[in-house]
Formats: C-alpha cells, sequence, structure tokens
C-alpha cells in the first residue's frame, strides 16, 4: 500500500507531525489489543482517531473496525517500530527527513497501521493518494455460468473504489457485474 519512500520529501516540521499522529495510532491499537485480549477477545470497538489528524493528514479517515488479526500477526513488528520511534514522536530527539532508517521506520508504521485501518494514511505535502478508504479489486474469469461480481457489498460509504471485472465466455445465466451495492454513499 505504502509508496516508498514518500515521506522523505516533507520537511521536518511536518515529518515529526506525521510520526506523532502515526505513534499515537499505535498507541491505541495497542492499547485497544490489550483490552481486547483481557476481554477474552471480544472486539474492543472501532478504531478511535487522536484528534489533531485533521491538521496533519491529506485527505480524511474513517473510524473503521481494527484488523485484530493482523495486529496479533505483526504485533512484533508494531512494538518494535513504536520503541524505535518514541524518542521522535515525544520530542526528545530531532527529525531529519534525511535520515533514510527513519524514514524507512516511519514508512513501515505507516504500512501496517493501513493494513490494520483498511485505508490509506497520507500526510500533508505528500504526492500519493489521499488519506481515506480505499478498495483496489482485479477479478478475471474465463467463463461464468453463475454470478459474478468484482464488489458485493449492501453499503459502500465514502471510499476510493477500483474494481477491473474481466470475463471471457458468459454462459447464458451467468451474470459478471463489477460492482453490486445496494447503496453507496451517506
Amino acid at each position: 500500500m505504502t509508496d516508498p519512500l514518500t515521506l522523505a520529501g516533507l520537511g521536518a516540521v511536518a515529518l515529526t507531525q506525521g510520526i506523532t499522529f502515526l505513534y499515537a495510532q499505535v498507541t491505541e491499537v495497542l492499547k485497544r489489543r490489550r483490552e481486547r485480549q483481557a476481554a477474552g477477545g471480544a472486539e474492543a470497538g472501532a478504531a478511535v482517531l487522536p484528534g489533531g489528524g485533521g491538521e496533519v493528514l491529506d485527505g480524511e479517515l474513517r473510524s473503521t473496525p481494527i484488523d485484530f488479526d493482523l495486529v496479533e500477526a505483526r504485533v512484533d513488528e508494531f512494538e518494535q517500530l513504536y520503541d524505535q520511534l518514541s524518542r521522535y514522536a515525544q520530542h526528545l530527539a530531532d527529525v531529519d527527513p534525511a535520515d533514510r532508517r527513519l524514514v524507512e521506520r516511519v514508512e513501515a508504521l505507516r504500512g501496517l497501521l493501513e493494513l490494520v485501518y483498511r485505508q490509506r494514511i497520507t500526510f500533508r505535502g505528500e504526492r500519493r493518494d489521499k488519506s481515506g478508504t480505499s478498495i483496489r479489486v482485479t477479478v478475471e474469469a474465463e467463463r461464468v455460468d453463475g454470478y459474478l461480481a468484482g464488489l458485493r457489498a449492501r453499503i459502500i460509504g465514502a471510499a476510493d473504489i477500483d474494481v477491473r471485472t474481466k470475463a471471457g465466455d458468459v454462459g447464458p445465466d451467468g451474470r459478471a457485474i463489477g460492482v453490486d451495492a445496494d447503496r453507496i454513499g451517506g
């Protein structure tokens, strides 16, 4: 999901704000993981996005359920990056956008958060798609004799959707559809 080193083009102040934002997000994810474990695996609710993201982000994140299966599978990475970025997030060290290792760690942390939130996180000043939900689907079939949909949903909220459906032969009872939704938008 993440474009390599797009953060390197940000200035020190913007990168510092980005690190602070990501650090707050990871704090929330790890806290909810712990609460979920204490509750015996029950869902701890939707992701809560700390205030201040509006000034830092290009676009808008939506409150979405956290993919806790992915958090569990990659918790060591989350914790390691969290520790490595703590002094920058707490303003105990200066951020240097030319520090390739630092930028790679920030990119890695953002990539993990994008996976568990299932949406892009873009900071102001970056040249990449805006923050928010992105849905990318490609479906190819040689033959369709039944129902084939690239995306089937009851409700699709505000989202960036790119669905590509390609079917070779479609039988007499076949249907090939790109997007099949009951409602799109509010």
